[in-house]
């Protein structure tokens, strides 16, 4: 995968956008703060970091639209582009957004990590190494039309 160039590595992430299954926000206590966004292929988790270990830019932007209690969509906006990736139905635990949003949202990084059922639990395991800077992290409440 080393000789990729940086197009390819760029795809790699989007790709891992579709496949992501959750995501996990920091608590109030967590330093640094992360924001995992979670997948339950590893493949793709492996992608993802390839991309985002090399990535030295001012930072990503992303927008969580709630849905309900426990469901978002996701935007997330690349540095130095127009893009905008995009997920809808992501999985968060019940109730942390409210919580999330009530404390200092600064300094949070953005980070990926795999995410495997065991025994019918959901075992978080985060890269607690990867630290990409977030430009902003805006919440919308989802509109029913």
């Amino acid at each position: 995968m080393s000789d990729l160039s940086k197009e390819q590595k760029r795809q790699l992430f989007v790709d891992f956008i579709r496949f992501i299954n959750a995501i996990e926000f920091p608590n109030e206590f967590d330093e640094p703060k992360r924001i995992h966004l979670l997948s339950l292929d590893e493949r793709m988790v492996m992608a993802a970091t390839y991309y985002l270990q090399d990535y030295d830019g001012e930072g990503f932007s992303i927008i969580i639209e709630e849905v309900d209690n426990d469901t978002v969509n996701l935007k997330i906006h690349e540095p130095y582009t127009d893009d905008f990736f995009e997920k809808d139905n992501i999985v968060v635990r019940n109730g942390i957004l409210e919580k999330y949003k009530n404390f200092d949202v600064d300094d949070t990084y953005l980070s990926v990590g795999l995410i495997e059922i065991v025994d019918n639990i959901p075992v978080v395991r985060p890269n607690k190494i990867l630290k990409i800077p977030l430009k902003s992290i805006s919440f919308y409440e989802k509109k029913n039309e």
